[in-house]
């Protein structure tokens, strides 16, 4: 895979290379999509939440024996 990448950003990598943190430029890149997929899944974390909350508000909700029964169920007729 080849990357292309702006002066400014080969610059960066170069100096978090030359600082020892990192062994080299592919694991400066690695960490960085590392940071990157974590803050995706916080984001889909948060929009659950916020999601929920909603649904709370709005009155979509059921006590938790009513939905552990319905994904029993749902779980019997998958895996029957």
């Amino acid at each position: 895979m080849n990357v292309s990448l702006t002066p400014v950003l080969e610059n960066y990598i170069q100096t978090k290379v030359d600082s020892g943190l990192y062994a080299s430029a592919s694991e400066v890149i690695r960490a960085g999509l590392r940071a990157l997929r974590e803050q995706d899944l916080e984001s889909a974390i948060d929009a659950g939440i916020d999601k929920g909350l909603a649904d709370s508000a709005a009155g979509r909700v059921m006590f938790s024996d009513e939905c552990f029964d319905q994904l029993k169920d749902r779980l019997t007729r998958k895996y029957s």
